[in-house]
């Protein structure tokens, strides 16, 4: 999972065994370890819930964002590229959350796309003919 931040941006990018993984277990994590503690690592999440509507966390170094199980099923067994939210935090505050499926970036090698989305865009290349 990629995790890129802009002020009160927030977008993961996740490849194709990322979002089977969140399919299978119902979330998944990335993590920044410092130390060996708990106390010591950052962390996000992506987590499905019963909730009818997303939200956002913030507690002990962990951002969990909680995406409804209908949505985020959607989502994942479909074309759907994307899920977009602005969520309002405990303290009125509000972040933008984008999760997308990763795709294929069309200037670098296989080796480095492994895992990806096929992009769409890769028909549209002009062949050398």
């Amino acid at each position: 999972m990629k995790i890129r931040i802009n002020r009160n941006h927030l977008r993961f990018r996740l490849r194709q065994h990322d979002v089977t993984a969140l399919s299978e277990n119902g979330s998944i994590i990335e993590r920044i370890e410092f130390g060996e503690t708990t106390d010591q690592q950052f962390s996000f999440s992506l987590e499905n819930s019963d909730n009818e509507n997303m939200s956002i966390a913030y507690n002990n170094n962990k951002v969990q964002v909680i995406v409804p199980k209908n949505v985020l099923d959607t989502w994942i067994n479909t074309d759907q590229v994307g899920i977009a939210a602005d969520l309002t935090t405990d303290f009125d505050r509000t972040i933008s959350v984008l999760i997308e499926k990763d795709f294929a970036c069309l200037e670098l090698g296989e080796e480095d796309n492994i895992g990806t989305y096929t992009n769409p865009l890769a028909d549209c290349r002009p062949s050398n003919l």
